[in-house]
């Protein structure tokens, strides 16, 4: 199941009847789960209601988060910006490091302190501190 797409998987359910079920995060599940990342397993699918990720807060709203590094952030649990706020930054960088390439350069030193603001509402003082910061740092 690691290796099936989403897509893949969505065929195998509507053919079983089982539609509606959204295994767009089933892969990712299965992989936390071949790994024994049992506490990141059912933190993440405290999340999910079907397979579908119903409570996320867009995480590119933190300076030095693209698209691609929320959906890792979100692939390992972190759905909102109060567990991110809770992440140390070692903690992330371990994810970083772990999906290699560009992702292991990113610093993601300011990441809890920005969504510690997020969280709280804290709209233009988050905004003032990124007019400032260049990538996250």
């Amino acid at each position: 199941m690691t290796q099936a797409s989403a897509a893949e998987l969505k065929g195998v359910s509507f053919a079983g009847g089982f539609d509606s079920q959204d295994p767009t995060t089933w892969s990712d599940q299965a992989q936390l789960a071949a790994v024994g990342e049992w506490d990141k397993l059912s933190q993440w699918q405290d999340q999910l209601n079907g397979g579908r990720v119903v409570a996320s807060d867009d995480l590119t709203k933190i300076e030095g988060i693209g698209p691609q590094v929320a959906g890792l952030l979100n692939s390992v649990g972190l759905m909102s910006f109060q567990q991110l706020a809770q992440t140390t930054p070692d903690q992330i960088k371990e994810v970083l490091n772990h999906a290699g390439g560009i992702m292991a350069t990113m610093n993601p030193s300011t990441w809890p302190d920005q969504a510690q603001l997020a969280a709280a509402g804290e709209w233009d003082k988050l905004k003032e501190w990124q007019d400032v910061l260049d990538g996250g740092a």
